[in-house]
């Protein structure tokens, strides 16, 4: 290993240390702000450990500006420890910033970015002299500074986010449970090498069974054939044990596979999970800080740091979690003097709590402030030049709405129209839900659910429209089967009761524009399922229910992310897609939009009439699978192909109305398909639309070159903009 790459690993490991250790500071300087009473000398002995400690680390790394910073820490602390100098409020302020700078350099260093070598020199100076004003900062300098960290990178190119430390135990586990998979795919290799012999007696059962048949029996060749007949019974009968056994063996072996299988994925997601403290890592400052610029007094209470859960779902909550603080801080906890009028104490109460309810994490975000105020709500409505809310709940949820804000001026907080829907689009974006609750004068309560991790799910299979769909279990309120004649009508609107209360009900298929595939014969009752949150939920009529699963959930990547209704791809133990919708996306539809086609036309024979007939070519499974949706729901039949070779056999033996074509595909590209397809007799005058990432001029030209109808380039693929162009083709 060479000097340099040497010190890029050093610069790693000591970055890590740097945040954490920062935060680790950040926390005993907040403790002892909260509690002034307290004793403080167990507190500056673990912060002069930490100064110390990272003084040492800096050193062994060459980064002069930080080893100097502890170094004045380190005294400043050793000055109180000893009862030499207090610990007032300037020092803490002083410590804070240590906490803050050290915590950037972090950053800095993991970013590849310079390291503000002024800031943190004017700051030791600060802390030499902590009754004197902290000089200005000169600009930075990277003179004899270390170079700085490169940022890591994914194969595809982006940064890759966070790092994990994994005990030495959990790798042992691993390491072990590794060993047993091998050790049972090698068990099954064996009873694939037990299949040969059987194969070979099967063979001779076959070669006597054809003797046998071809023998006609007089009375003196009766003794031969009964021969015949015992010969081939014993080869029969060897097969049928031999075949027997290997049933058995092979039971026991898939089960053995599934269950150290099943360990090694839940050893790997136990790795991979992390506290949920971490999620809230910085939450405590940040209620500081906002509470004295808005001369407040708030206190924040952290519960369930101990619950385990993902590390891409921790870091996603920061985000939300940061949000619904400010938004509570500015809008929810009254001005002291404004609580005590109240009969309130003076401080208001900010609580975050999570809690396991299956294979899921609950968080509550809640405060004791003023709750929703709903007059500012319609007030705001009406200046947006929106339709006036009619009950609480409609009114609560324009909270989420983009760019919607009950502030008609902006500060530095609020105003800006920017911060439920960031809280909202922050947990959908984990597949997961919000909700609001709130008591006038009492406080607000708003509930996050989100999944334990994000690799796996456990869904609800449903059909409707024909389409294989999922439903994220956690989104799941119940299932049921509905009787006809419970339907009932309420303000223009299909309700079904459900636990004593009336829920909207609509179509699943209806909701997501797929066709509804009617019955002939009425039937008594039908599926349903509840889908949202006590607060906001709608029962959506399917027609099949096909049982939960536990399934791997993949992206639809970044050019196909906007997709309404749809959140990802459910990979099916059979190997099967299935398109996960977005819990979210449809209760609005279904609550804040008009009342869909009445469940009890479906029950309606269809119209016979031919429907044109789309062969759709592409390589990826995700994007066929979407494509295919699109056109279907459209009306349209469609035949698949997974390149241009067999979607030119398919065009042969059953022919279409038009092609719908990825470019670049194996075998047979789209270029190539439409240049076959023109020169056919049979099918040159067939539609032909290729849809491709390739964007160039130069491409667009080859396309029409080859013969294409119309080139749509997949970055900015719509819905619509497909449809538009099927229809006017055909």
């Amino acid at each position: 290993m060479g000097i340099d790459e040497l010190q890029r690993r050093l610069l790693a490991t000591f970055a890590e240390e740097l945040a954490e250790q920062g935060a680790a500071l950040e926390r005993e300087l907040l403790a002892i702000e909260r509690d002034p009473g307290a004793p403080v000398a167990e507190p500056v002995r673990a912060m002069l450990r930490i100064a110390h400690a990272l003084k040492g680390a800096a050193r062994a790394v060459a980064l002069a500006p930080v080893e100097q910073l502890c170094h004045k820490a380190e005294a400043l602390l050793g000055a109180v420890r000893d009862g030499e100098a207090p610990l007032d409020g300037r020092r803490l302020e002083l410590l804070l910033e240590l906490a803050d700078r050290l915590q950037g350099t972090a950053a800095a260093l993991r970013a590849g970015e310079p390291v503000d070598e002024a800031a943190l020199g004017a700051l030791a100076a600060a802390l030499e002299q902590p009754g004197a004003a902290a000089p200005a900062a000169a600009a930075p300098s990277r003179a004899e500074a270390p170079p700085p960290l490169p940022p890591a990178e994914e194969p595809g190119g982006a940064p890759r986010g966070g790092s994990l430390r994994v005990s030495t135990q959990e790798i042992d586990d691993l390491v072990a449970w590794s060993g047993e998979l091998l050790v049972s795919r090698g068990r099954i290799e064996r009873r694939a090498a037990q299949l040969s012999p059987l194969r070979a007696v099967a063979q001779r059962s076959h070669v006597a069974q054809r003797r046998l048949a071809a023998l006609r029996p007089a009375a003196a060749d009766r003794g031969r054939w009964r021969e015949m007949l015992d010969e081939l019974a014993l080869p029969v009968e060897e097969l049928a044990h031999g075949l027997e056994r290997l049933e058995r063996a092979m039971t026991e072996d898939a089960r053995e596979l599934s269950r150290v299988a099943r360990a090694v994925e839940t050893r790997v997601r136990e790795v991979r999970m992390v506290p949920f403290a971490q999620a809230t890592e910085g939450l405590e400052r940040a209620t500081r800080d906002l509470a004295r610029s808005e001369g407040k007094e708030v206190r924040l209470e952290l519960r369930g740091g101990t619950v385990r859960l993902d590390r891409a779902v921790a870091e996603g909550l920061r985000d939300p979690l940061l949000q619904l603080l400010r938004n509570a801080i500015d809008h929810g906890i009254e001005p002291p003097d404004e609580r005590e009028a109240a009969g309130k104490e003076r401080h208001g109460t900010l609580r975050v709590a999570a809690e396991l309810r299956g294979d899921q994490v609950a968080v509550r975000v809640e405060d004791d402030g003023r709750g929703v105020d709903l007059d500012a709500i319609r007030r705001a409505a009406e200046r947006a030049g929106l339709e006036a809310p009619a009950s609480p709940s409609e009114a609560a949820q324009l909270l989420f709405r983009p760019g919607f804000s009950t502030r008609s001026t902006a500060d530095a907080i609020s105003g800006r129209g920017v911060g439920l829907d960031v809280v909202r689009g922050g947990i959908e974006a984990l597949r997961g839900s919000v909700s609001l609750r709130w008591r006038p004068g009492g406080g607000s309560r708003f509930l996050l659910t989100v999944p334990l991790t994000l690799g796996t799910s456990r869904v609800l299979l449903v059909r409707a429209g024909g389409e294989r769909l999922a439903a994220a279990g956690g989104a799941v309120e119940r299932v049921a089967r509905i009787a006809r004649d419970s339907i009932h009508t309420l303000e223009g609107r299909e309700v079904v009761e459900i636990g004593g209360c009336p829920v909207a009900l609509a179509s699943l298929a209806g909701t997501l524009g797929l066709p509804e595939r009617e019955r002939e014969v009425p039937e008594a009752s039908f599926p349903v399922v509840v889908i949202g949150t006590r607060e906001r939920r709608a029962a959506y009529a399917v027609e099949h229910l096909d049982g939960e699963t536990e399934v791997l959930v993949k992206t639809l990547g970044r050019r196909l992310r906007r997709v309404a209704f749809v959140s990802g791809a459910a990979l099916l133990p059979e190997g099967a897609l299935a398109l996960i919708v977005q819990p979210s996306d449809l209760v609005d539809a279904t609550l804040g939009g008009r009342p869909g086609r009445r469940l009890a036309e479906i029950f309606a024979p269809p119209p016979a009439e031919r429907r044109r007939r789309v062969l759709l070519a592409d390589d990826s499974l995700t994007t066929r699978s979407l494509e295919r949706s699109i056109l279907e729901s459209a009306g349209y039949e469609v035949l698949a192909a997974v390149d241009g070779a067999e979607a030119w056999q398919l065009l042969q033996e059953q022919g279409a109305d038009l092609i719908v074509a990825d470019v670049e595909m194996p075998r047979m590209d789209g270029f190539t398909l439409t240049e076959t397809v023109r020169s056919s007799r049979r099918f040159r005058d067939l539609p032909v639309v290729l849809v491709t990432s390739l964007d160039t001029e130069a491409d667009r030209a080859r396309g029409l070159q080859a013969g294409a109808n119309a080139y749509i380039v997949k970055s900015a693929f719509d819905q619509k903009g497909l449809l538009d162009t099927v229809a006017q083709l055909l």
